[in-house]
């Protein structure tokens, strides 16, 4: 009985997804583990299950011949994963996306000073010659602590609302 506890206590602090960001002498590491006694602590929640940003997505996007509004889809697929929807048009009608991984979330964090904490970016097939951004939509903190949902795509730097999808 001991035994099947400690493993049920193991596996659970396996799964969990929290991270702690530990500083030491002026360096950060990013762990699962607490931090020692002698680092500063700041706890990483993070949330990177992409169906909790199921839903539709309203953001202005700018072109040659004005502002249009849009509104994206994020949507299970069928067939497993997430699809966008409804992004300018139907243009990308049935796009493949994934929930983010914290490297992606990460990325697009440093690049818009954001603290973001979750997303789901676009499936893309590995191309070790091309430095493929982590394109896709983000969701977490403003640097005043407002919610924020930001729109990364290669000519759409946006922050969105959620909306009712139509």
């Amino acid at each position: 009985m001991k035994i099947l506890m400690f493993v049920l206590a193991l596996v659970s602090t396996i799964t969990h997804a929290d991270l702690n960001k530990c500083a030491k002498d002026g360096r950060f590491s990013y762990q699962e583990l607490p931090c020692d006694r002698s680092s500063s602590v700041a706890e990483i929640r993070t949330d990177t299950a992409g169906e909790s940003m199921i839903g539709c997505y309203g953001f202005k996007y700018r072109e040659s011949s004005g502002e249009k509004d849009v509104i994206a889809e994020i949507k299970n697929a069928s067939g497993g994963g997430l699809e966008m929807s409804g992004f300018i048009g139907d243009k990308t009608r049935g796009v493949r996306m994934k929930r983010a991984t914290y490297e992606e979330v990460q990325t697009v964090a440093r690049n818009f000073r954001l603290d973001l904490r979750q997303g789901v970016s676009m499936k893309w097939v590995k191309d070790p010659t091309t430095n493929q951004p982590p394109l896709g939509f983000y969701k977490g903190k403003d640097d005043k602590g407002n919610d924020v949902i930001l729109v990364y795509f290669a000519l759409i730097n946006a922050k969105a609302k959620r909306i009712p999808c139509p």
